[in-house]
């Protein structure tokens, strides 16, 4: 792929026998590199999760608050739920415009 192109640009050696070469090394890379991205993906996803705790941890409380008030049960979503999902849109959109394609 467009990937190993530099790699096999600069072997020494031509053809399928570079090609072969290069993308051994690369898959080596790969493996190698693997626990690291997988380490790092676990982290983010730690990191969104306790972003949206907090706001989540009062939707317990929102049928007893209406009950409480006898306010009527909403018919659209509140301004809450578009603040509460901020962190994994944000993460979204990162993941999204920062994927190599």
């Amino acid at each position: 792929g467009s990937i190993a192109r530099p790699f096999v640009d600069r072997l020494p050696v031509s053809g399928e026998q570079a090609q072969e070469l290069a993308k051994a090394l690369l898959e080596d890379a790969a493996k190698t590199l693997q626990p690291t991205l997988q380490l790092l993906q676990d982290g983010m996803l730690k990191q969104v999760v306790a972003a949206m705790a907090t706001p989540f941890a009062a939707i317990r409380g929102i049928p007893a608050f209406y009950r409480m008030l006898n306010k009527p049960v909403p018919t659209k979503a509140s301004p809450y739920v578009e603040s509460s999902i901020r962190p994994l849109t944000a993460f979204r959109e990162v993941l999204v415009n920062s994927t190599i394609s």
